[in-house]
């Protein structure tokens, strides 16, 4: 069986005792911090997980007990046993980069497998700030199991929607990985980044340099209710300006914040202002560097599906 961290801490009145009499594999970015009791086995990653799970089950299941954010991982076309019909890739295969890893999830998507979302997502100080008020944001930077965990995050993504000044700020990872000795955390958000779509929205640029890049004027929310209709992959909206326009328009799925553990005292908000929704909260994790992940649903604007 494999089950999320928060899913075993929910579960926490079973104590050291494993009800079930069969190894349980916990999915948590501090696998270190190994778990009591007989059969619950900390590991790094679903990968990892999905591994282990299948050496010790032999011929029998493996189940994927949650939380959500797990489920939906393990429905994904690496790890998918759903039969050919649905389009998705065979039992156990892994694609060999992220390019190969999105054809396969386009084609999980057009079996009606999972559906796109658009995402706002940002890395904001205690009191709500992506920039403190000299405009820096040094102080949010993140560390490799921060960054580990919003690499996976960033992989069902396919389409980014920018301003010009979170577009010039993420250029960056253009070419990251020229720099001598980044770690593998800083390479693989690299590939992610330079293998999605870009859409920047702007007045002002006279072109962008990045390569899978378009240049729009003007945020029309038409067309990205047509983009995200269409859509293979999720999208996401950065910067609050823009994301504001996206949830007052009700495009926007799903909130992800990651609040690291800092009080700026002012700068510019990592919410828009303006803009008034009843949230969901879908799931939440803790960091050993103090950060804590906060991930939310938003509501359906009326007479959607």
């Amino acid at each position: 069986m494999i089950a999320g961290r928060a899913t075993y801490e929910a579960a926490g009145h079973w104590g050291d005792k494993n009800p079930w009499g069969i190894p349980v594999f916990v999915v948590t970015h501090r696998p270190g911090e190994q778990p009591p009791g007989d059969d619950f086995t900390f590991v790094g990653s679903l990968a990892e997980a999905i591994d282990r799970a299948k050496a010790a089950a032999g011929d029998k299941q493996v189940h994927v007990m949650g939380g959500a954010d797990l489920i939906r991982q393990a429905w994904r076309p690496a790890w998918s046993t759903n039969s050919s019909s649905s389009g998705c890739a065979s039992p156990g295969s892994r694609p060999s980069s992220t390019t190969a890893w999105r054809s396969d999830w386009r084609a999980c998507r057009d079996g009606g497998v999972v559906m796109p979302r658009l995402i706002y997502s940002a890395l904001a100080s205690a009191d709500g700030y992506v920039e403190d008020a000299g405009g820096g944001f040094d102080w949010a930077a993140p560390d490799e199991e921060v960054l580990r965990f919003v690499n996976d995050l960033e992989r069902p993504v396919g389409t980014y929607l920018y301003g010009r000044r979170m577009y010039q700020t993420m250029l960056y990872w253009e070419s990251a990985d020229s720099l001598p000795g980044q770690p593998s955390a800083v390479r693989d958000f690299t590939e992610l980044w330079r293998a999605a779509d870009k859409i920047v929205f702007s007045r002002t640029l006279e072109s962008v340099p990045s390569a899978r890049t378009r240049l729009e004027r003007d945020f029309d929310p038409g067309m990205i209710a047509k983009l995200k209709s269409a859509a293979d992959l999720d999208m996401t909206v950065g910067g609050a300006d823009l994301a504001g326009q996206a949830m007052a328009a009700g495009l926007v799925d799903e909130l992800q914040l990651l609040l690291v553990p800092a009080i700026v005292g002012g700068g510019k908000p990592a919410l828009p202002s303006g803009v008034r929704f009843g949230l969901e909260l879908l799931d939440t994790h803790r960091f050993g560097n103090g950060t804590v992940y906060l991930r939310y649903r938003l509501p359906r604007p009326a007479g959607s599906p």
